[in-house]
Parts: structure tokens; C-alpha cells; sequence
């Protein structure tokens, strides 16, 4: 996809799946008679990329083995590793550096969606946007109870605005009628917004710590909600129903 880069969220440890990720990676834990990574990379191809970046830490060599360089799954594969781990803001970072002049969608491998998720209508829609935001989030509603922090969105003319993160507000912004909602693991990045990481160091949290400095300076967050399935893979409990779901063909990987 022209002028955006895809960037496949892969390194962290997994430590909430206990024995299942000690020796395994949790993007290569078995779904059915794929692998977890297999679901994103399905996503990724369907919305039209033909190239692709992850990010790697833990155990990364085992995802190198298993992926390769994409001929098999039909896709061109990067790889940016990382020494020390560098969290999801330190990732986005690294290769927004690697990649200048061009917005970065990210994708966490842990997020499991539904067939019917349209990306490619996600990205073009952000793109085409006319207040320009600095991001774009994809959106879910909260389950109860929830665990996952709650993100404020209002509806305006082009679909949503973002005026609360966690516990950041837009500055000196009114939101008289907000929805709560969380954020399931997609959002895609202006190249504007390289220049606010800048001041985050090598390490940090793209929702904790980046998404407040857009806030206070007032830009322009969108939102999309997505209400098909979703389910972030987190215990094994959850895990267990994505298996389920994947045997109903909820999910898709090729």
C-alpha cells in the first residue's frame, strides 16, 4: 500500500499464557492448525499490503524460522529487532526512523479479528479524512467487566473523534456526549507523528505516553468502531475461545 508501512507488533513475552510462551513465542502459539501471527499476516495481505515489518525480541529466532522471508505466505517480510525490548512506542519509533515520509500502521499480533474487519477501508478512510489526523484508532466496545482501560470518543461529521485516552483529555475540550470504548490493538500513524517521539527517548508506550502529548497539543485523533469478533488472546481462558472460533470460521488465516 503506497506511502503506508505495516508494522506487525511481535516482541513482547506473552508472560499472562504461563507455560505456553516459556519456550514458544507467542505469536507462533498453535490456533487451530495455524499459528497466532498467521491471523495477522491474513489481515495484512487482505488490505492490500505486499510488504510487511515485525518487530522482534523474544525468541525472535524461532519467528524468523517460521516465517522466513514471506515467499511462502506470499508476502515480503522485514525484520526489526530489538536488543533490549523497547515497548510498543519504541517499536513504532524505530521503524518510522527506518521508514521516513511515510504514515505506519500497526498491528498487534496478539488482536485476533473477525473476517468481516475491513483494514484496507480503515486505512483509506483515515487518509481521505479532511481535518488530516495525527492517528487513527480502531475502536471496540468494552466488555464487562473491563479490564482494558476505557478511550472517549465523540461521533462528528466523518465518524469519531478521540478526546479521552486512559486518563488524558483533550485539552480544554467540552465533550458533552462520549462513548467508552477500548482500544483492541490497530491504529495507524501520521509521519507528523515522528516528530513527537522524539522527546519519549528509546523506550515507551504508544497509548500511555504518546497519545497524551497529541491530546495536550490538540491534534486531530479519528476513530472507527469495529464490533465483530475481536479477543485479545491474553490468558489462556481466552485463547481457548479463539480456538472455538476459529474452528467456526470466525477467523481466517491462510
Amino acid at each position: 500500500m503506497q506511502n503506508v508501512t505495516a508494522l506487525l507488533l511481535a516482541a513482547g513475552f506473552g508472560t499472562r499464557l504461563g507455560e505456553l510462551t516459556k519456550k514458544t513465542p507467542k505469536p507462533l502459539v498453535a490456533v487451530g492448525s495455524h499459528k497466532l501471527i498467521d491471523f495477522s499476516l491474513w489481515q495484512i495481505q487482505k488490505a492490500g499490503f505486499s510488504e510487511v515489518v515485525i518487530n522482534l525480541h523474544h525468541l525472535s529466532d524461532q519467528i524468523v524460522d517460521y516465517l522466513g522471508s514471506g515467499d511462502r505466505f506470499g508476502i515480503k517480510i522485514k525484520y526489526s529487532k530489538e536488543e533490549s525490548i523497547l515497548d510498543t512506542g519504541g517499536a513504532i519509533k524505530k521503524v518510522m526512523v527506518d521508514n521516513p515520509r511515510t504514515d505506519i500502521l500497526v498491528y498487534n499480533t496478539d488482536a485476533v479479528f473477525g473476517v468481516d474487519l475491513d483494514l484496507a477501508g480503515f486505512i483509506k478512510r483515515s487518509l481521505d479524512h479532511e481535518s488530516k489526523p495525527i492517528a487513527s484508532m480502531m475502536l471496540y466496545p468494552p466488555p464487562t467487566p473491563n479490564p482494558f482501560g476505557v478511550i472517549q470518543a465523540i461521533s462528528e461529521k466523518q465518524g469519531y473523534r478521540v478526546v479521552k485516552i486512559l486518563d488524558s483529555p483533550l485539552k480544554d475540550y467540552k465533550a458533552t456526549s462520549v462513548e467508552n470504548l477500548i482500544f483492541p490493538g490497530i491504529h495507524l500513524l501520521n509521519e507528523r507523528s515522528l516528530n513527537y517521539m522524539q522527546s519519549l527517548g528509546e523506550i515507551f508506550c504508544s497509548i500511555k505516553s504518546l497519545y497524551p502529548l497529541f491530546l495536550e497539543n490538540k491534534e486531530f485523533i479519528s476513530a472507527e468502531i469495529y464490533s465483530g469478533y475481536w479477543n485479545d488472546t491474553g490468558t489462556p481462558e481466552r485463547l481457548s475461545e479463539v480456538n472455538k472460533a476459529c474452528a467456526k470460521g470466525k477467523i481466517k488465516a491462510k
